[in-house]
């Protein structure tokens, strides 16, 4: 006796019961498409994070380009005007980057003549980094 009830309860537990099975893919259904939408996001998100590093790196490297012009003895305060910083669309090596280079008319303050000077990059994505600086005479 038993040896059947050992063989009846073995027969039971072999499968999944076509009820289990459509369960399963019912959970499986609801359950996938936001996990491939979460999963877009977070690849949409992970390229942006990628695209505002570039930016602000080209426009740090501008800056420090103006802030040694500036320094340089061969150029000096006087270089540091806009017609000789034109935009660069594309940046050369950095395809879909733009940039350009803002310089403010000089602004006095305590007697100290200064210049305020802004680097924009616009990434592929259309994003932008602004960096900006005074340059003092």
């Amino acid at each position: 006796m038993r040896a059947q009830a050992r063989a009846r309860t073995r027969g039971r537990q072999a499968g999944y019961s076509l009820i289990e099975l459509v369960m399963a893919l019912v959970v499986v259904g609801v359950a996938l498409p936001p996990m491939i939408t979460i999963g877009n996001q977070c690849l949409q998100n992970m390229h942006q994070g990628a695209y505002v590093t570039a930016e602000v790196s080209l426009a740090q490297e501008k800056l420090e380009q103006l802030i040694a012009d500036e320094a340089s003895a061969g150029r000096g305060y006087s270089y540091i005007v806009s017609a000789n910083y034109p935009a660069e669309n594309p940046i050369t090596g950095f395809t879909g980057y733009s940039r350009s280079v803002t310089i403010a008319a000089d602004s006095t303050y305590n007697s100290m003549t200064f210049r305020n000077v802004k680097v924009t990059v616009t990434g592929p994505d259309g994003t932008s980094a602004n960096l900006s600086t005074w340059l003092v005479q």
